[in-house]
């Protein structure tokens, strides 16, 4: 060790180094330990540089690696706020529409309760108390509705058994008269042979049953105001109380020329003075002398049907009068082209004459059966 230490020391001798500034000389004198000391300086400056190099040539790697972590680590976390973000987004949305439901649920129930309080007050039950109660309240309701139905459904049979009887006596009032023509009643009735105890019509479940029922008492209903109507109009009753048929409506031989003519009425005769009554109610349009008519009264009874009344003795209303069914508008005479006392009474529909002792036999039905129906009364 000693020997090692020597052979160092022999390397490094004192040594002069001259330094010359001008004429100027100096000598300074390096030995031994300075040597060594700056030897030994210079290779720790040398080893530290070394040593520092590789310590940041390892630090600039591991700096890398950090960079490189931290860029993933920052990658990682804006995709994790992008998705939270995202997430927070659709909570919101679920949350509008969770709102939404809740809304439309509330509406479902209210409108739910109002249609079983509707129900309620139709049927006559008490209403449910709340939305789950309203399955089985209505299967309660259903089945009373579905009796009630039935037994209305009977009822309305029996009804329309009695309107069309009740049609078809009133329809046979003017049958055989000009009214009964469709085209002129404006309707054909409804009814016909058989009725709702003979149909073979099946439905398939009773509310259909009783709806077919409630159409056809609805077709009955409009005939039976129609027919009612026209038989207001129809002049049903003889214009005098007493009389007796001298001449028939249609051809027959003139009183005057003996020759062939047609009449427009049906002259009824009767005592001079007898009441001349008008046969429906209605309005005079025609009041006073007409030619041969002598004094004569035309009534417009509506409906499109008129009656005319000649060779009055004495007329007692005027032009534009409202006359009541049986009101007296004259007395019988023999005014105008006549040859002897008796009213001539003539029926018109839409301006057409029409033979007026069919509605005078029509009325004969008429009154038969009202006498009937009180002798059945009493």
């Amino acid at each position: 060790m000693q020997a090692t230490f020597q052979k160092i020391i022999a390397r490094f001798p004192e040594r002069s180094l001259v330094l010359r500034s001008g004429s100027v000389t100096r000598y300074i004198v390096l030995k031994t330990w300075h040597q060594i000391a700056a030897t030994c300086a210079v290779a720790v400056f040398f080893l530290w540089t070394a040593i520092a190099s590789i310590g940041f040539s390892w630090n600039h790697n591991e700096r890398l690696l950090v960079e490189s972590e931290l860029a993933t680590t920052v990658a990682s976390n804006k995709a994790f706020i992008a998705q939270l973000e995202n997430d927070q987004k659709n909570a919101y949305q679920l949350r509008l529409s969770f709102d939404e439901e809740v809304t439309k649920n509330e509406y479902l129930t209210d409108l739910v309760m109002d249609m079983s309080q509707s129900v309620a007050e139709i049927s006559g039950h008490q209403p449910p108390q709340s939305v789950q109660d309203v399955g089985a309240w209505l299967t309660e309701v259903a089945g009373d509705i579905t009796e009630a139905y039935k037994t209305q459904s009977t009822a309305m049979e029996m009804l329309h058994d009695t309107m069309t009887a009740t049609l078809a006596k009133g329809f046979a009032t003017i049958d055989g008269t000009p009214l009964a023509d469709p085209e002129f009643a404006g309707f054909s009735p409804s009814f016909g042979a058989g009725g709702p105890g003979h149909e073979t019509v099946k439905f398939g479940h009773v509310f259909e049953r009783f709806q077919d029922r409630s159409n056809r008492l609805m077709i009955l209903s409009q005939d039976w105001q129609a027919l009612r109507s026209m038989l207001e109009c129809a002049p049903l009753a003889p214009p005098v109380d007493y009389y007796n048929l001298t001449s028939p409506y249609g051809k027959r031989r003139d009183p005057f020329t003996k020759k062939p003519a047609w009449h427009e009425g049906v002259d009824l005769g009767a005592w001079p003075g007898t009441r001349v009554r008008a046969t429906a109610p209605g309005t005079v349009t025609f009041s006073g002398r007409k030619g041969g008519y002598g004094r004569f009264v035309i009534v417009d009874h509506g409906c499109g049907i008129e009656t005319a009344y000649g060779h009055l003795k004495k007329i007692y209303v005027k032009k534009g009068a409202i006359v009541d069914y049986r009101e007296t508008i004259g007395e019988v005479g023999s005014t105008g082209r006549s040859t002897g006392p008796h009213v001539h009474y003539e029926v018109r529909i839409q301006g057409k004459p029409v033979d007026p002792y069919q509605f005078i036999k029509a009325g004969r039905y008429v009154f038969k059966e009202q006498k009937l129906a009180v002798a059945d009364a009493k």
